[in-house]
């Protein structure tokens, strides 16, 4: 086959798995089967840095926060890995790889060369398994098909394959939302017919053996004392840790998913951003100086502060939201500049109703959003605002998908929806911070809720600021237009 490379995967923090990296390296080449032979270091769960840094350069790539709740550090990474991998198929002139682990030697020289020289026979293979894991590796053997390559869904065999490069392509495009270990959903691929997969027939690498006594044995994690585990280098993906919500890793990992929500729901909720002694500083903090407010609505108990952080007494509270660290990371993945500035526009509202609108300027200060492609075309980042519920409920409901609608902003009644299969509810917890396009239709809790002769208890508090892409043409023009309707607040509300 021509342009067949070779990817060795090498954990390079470890110099024992660097030194076996490069004499399967030594030994790959020898063979003069592959026009290049890379050592390709592995994202280690143990060097978060990489994996952020990763993720932060590549944010096509996203977990779901049910597998990340589930999953160790170590298959995560592992995942980024064989991601990486494709890529760098890809932004090569070779037409496919074979890629090994570090800890794998050639059991069979002779076969391997057939395989190659059988790939190149076959264009419509995907992905190729060559290692054959022990716990399916007598099936396979044992399959009655003649031909070199047969059609085996088992899981596991990502010790050593071959990925064409339109397999690659192919790989990646399912890999945007991962829900599962990479050994899982590339079978799965397989069996759905998105994926040609095959395996070899025949064992024609291995796992260096183990070679220690039991002491060395002892310090493995269970399952890497099975049999069918036992190697010279265990894997650590099973001793790895489980992510911690909060972390800056767990959080990094989200962030590709979250930025999709954003962009094509409308909305996305980072969960736990502050910390419930944060949430009872803030809320004693705003009740202290409830005499700020100003009452805008019938009931004596609902009360509004627009631009709170012009006053020294609440201004920290802005701060903490607007320069959070995990609603900064969303906030410069959702812009193509990587940076995002606020504009003004921040509120506290304790108890307070609120009908179907949309954060856009609307009324009589429509007019400062000038044209409507400056709202309605964002390609150089939109504006966005982070909302802190300092309790729990569910009293935010937005129309999906409405931001990218254009709607007559004459009125909030064009803001209301049209089809209630479209409206969603957005549940939270004391602390969780909702980050929303602020084109999109929504809604907070009916007045009817605020009109009990009691007041209720406790008060019900919410937090928001707005960011925008810096120099975005959405940005200047809500951050004058908002002026102008602060202004306009304040002479109402004395």
């Amino acid at each position: 086959m021509t342009n067949l490379a070779a990817y060795i995967l090498a954990v390079t923090d470890v110099p024992e798995r660097v030194e076996d990296a490069e004499n399967l390296q030594q030994s790959l080449n020898s063979l003069r089967l592959f026009d290049s032979v890379e050592i390709v270091p592995a994202i280690y769960w143990k060097n978060e840095s990489s994996a952020i840094d990763f993720i932060s350069k590549h944010p096509d790539y996203g977990f779901t926060e049910r597998y990340l709740t589930a999953c160790r550090k170590g298959q995560a990474c592992c995942t980024l890995s064989h991601i990486s991998l494709w890529q760098n198929l890809l932004n090569s002139v070779h037409d496919g790889a074979m890629v090994f682990e570090d800890d794998i030697y050639v059991e069979d020289s002779g076969h391997l060369r057939e395989i190659a020289e059988s790939i190149s026979r076959r264009p419509d293979i995907d992905w190729l398994r060559i290692h054959l894991h022990k716990a399916f590796r007598d099936e396979i053997l044992q399959s009655p098909e003649l031909d070199i390559f047969v059609n085996d869904p088992s899981v596991y065999g990502f010790a050593a394959y071959y990925v064409s490069r339109q397999g690659a392509e192919k790989l990646l495009r399912n890999f945007q939302t991962i829900d599962n270990n990479v050994d899982v959903i590339v079978p799965e691929l397989g069996r759905s017919n998105r994926l040609t997969c095959r395996t070899v027939h025949k064992v024609v690498v291995e796992h260096h053996p183990f070679d220690g006594d039991v002491e060395d044995l002892a310090q493995r994690h269970e399952i890497e004392r099975l049999q069918i585990k036992l190697q010279k280098s265990p894997s650590t993906i099973y001793s790895s840790p489980c992510f911690q919500p909060g972390e800056r890793l767990h959080r990094m990992m989200m962030i590709p998913q979250q930025v999709r929500q954003l962009k094509e729901q409308g909305y996305t909720v980072l969960r736990g951003v502050f910390a419930q002694d944060e949430i009872v500083q803030a809320r004693s903090q705003i009740l202290a100086n409830h005499a700020l407010f100003k009452n805008t609505r019938s009931n004596p108990s609902s009360l509004h502060l627009a631009g709170f952080h012009r006053f020294p007494e609440l201004e920290s509270l802005h701060t903490n939201l607007a320069t959070n660290e995990a609603v900064l990371d969303l906030l410069a993945a959702s812009v193509k500049s990587g940076r995002v500035r606020t504009i003004g526009l921040s509120d506290i509202t304790i108890n307070r109703s609120q009908n179907w609108h949309k954060d856009l300027l609307r009324g009589k200060f429509r007019h400062h959003l000038g044209d409507e492609s400056t709202y309605w075309n964002t390609d150089d980042g939109g504006v966005y605002k982070a909302l802190l519920y300092l309790q729990k409920g569910a009293s935010l409901k937005v129309i999906e998908g409405s931001h990218l609608e254009q709607t007559s902003l004459n009125s909030d009644s064009f803001s209301e929806p049209t089809d209630e299969a479209r409206v969603r509810e957005i549940p939270v917890e004391a602390g969780d911070t909702v980050i929303m396009d602020i084109r999109v239709s929504h809604r907070g809790s009916p007045e009817v809720l605020f009109q009990p002769s009691e007041p209720v208890l406790p008060p019900r508090i919410l937090i928001s600021t707005v960011s925008g892409c810096v120099d975005g043409k959405l940005t200047k023009a809500m951050e004058i237009g908002n002026f102008h309707r602060l202004v306009d607040w304040m002479e109402r509300h004395p």
